[in-house]
């Protein structure tokens, strides 16, 4: 409570400084990443998002809508600890989401991972520093591989074939590292009935990657429904893909997951299987 006491005193504060008034109290959010408020001024709602851990989430979506101003929220003011942007009104997409707008969604992700990334170095930068390399981006998955040998689910053997096989991921189907949003999933893709416009929101891990990793997530699925949205979106995306690469963004996030309090504490068993259901990957 007194912290988030204190977010509000700060909250304020920044819409002094910048001399905006609220038109009603704010509504509190505390996710993962951001502290956020949503609030009204001058009869318009906003999104105020405070980062938690460093300014480079904020420039991170500075840069995202300075790329993509017509997929991105427009931000009204920001600086190295916060961003103010409009709220974006609309429904999330899902799994009754008509075909023609997941088409479109599949439109708009193939003209971001058409952005080469070599000239924005910000997006190759991680919690524990600059990566100028794909094994420094997954050292941090490297150390879960105690963690799943004592589940005793896959051999030593297989224990050291996951590892050469992380080690080395398959190519991209698209040559060099391509703008990616980071977070693709249907809680940050809106779509706006009424002037048939799609948003893309939650850009603090838009990174320098490889375009399948934007794509795992849709692939992972055994829903029919979220197969035939996966089948939609490869129909008319219109840049070259690896499944193999997209397979192993899957298997990495897997094994990061074994790190995680409420997944390997919790759900050991089905973390396990999920591991296991990867095995033809690293084991062929």
């Amino acid at each position: 409570m007194i912290q988030q006491v204190n977010h509000l005193s700060q909250f304020k504060n920044t819409l002094r400084k910048i001399q905006w008034k609220l038109n009603n109290p704010p509504q509190f959010l505390n996710t993962h990443r951001h502290i956020i408020f949503k609030f009204s001024s001058d009869k318009k709602t906003f999104i105020y998002r405070k980062a938690k851990f460093s300014s480079d989430q904020i420039k991170r979506q500075v840069i995202a809508n300075q790329l993509f101003k017509e997929y991105t929220p427009k931000i009204l003011f920001y600086n190295d600890d916060c961003i103010i942007e409009e709220y974006i009104i609309g429904q999330n997409l899902h799994l009754n989401t008509e075909p023609h707008i997941w088409q479109q969604f599949s439109t708009i992700l193939s003209n971001i991972h058409a952005i080469n990334s070599s000239n924005y170095g910000v997006l190759k930068t991680i919690s524990s520093g600059i990566y100028n390399s794909f094994k420094d981006f997954i050292k941090p998955d490297l150390q879960k591989f105690p963690i799943i040998y004592n589940q005793k689910v896959i051999s030593s053997k297989e224990i050291k074939q996951l590892e050469e096989y992380i080690l080395n991921p398959p190519p991209s189907g698209t040559p060099n590292q391509r703008v990616c949003h980071g977070d693709i999933w249907p809680a940050n893709i809106i779509y706006n009935k009424k002037t048939s416009k799609i948003t893309l929101i939650d850009w603090e891990n838009i990174s320098s990657l490889s375009p399948e990793y934007d794509l795992y997530g849709f692939s992972e699925s055994t829903h029919p429904k979220v197969v035939k949205i996966y089948k939609d979106i490869k129909k008319y995306y219109n840049q070259p893909l690896n499944q193999e690469l997209i397979d192993y963004y899957g298997l990495l996030f897997i094994v990061s997951r074994y790190s995680s309090v409420t997944d390997y504490q919790q759900k050991p068993i089905a973390l396990n299987n999920a591991l296991l259901s990867k095995k033809h990957l690293f084991t062929k």
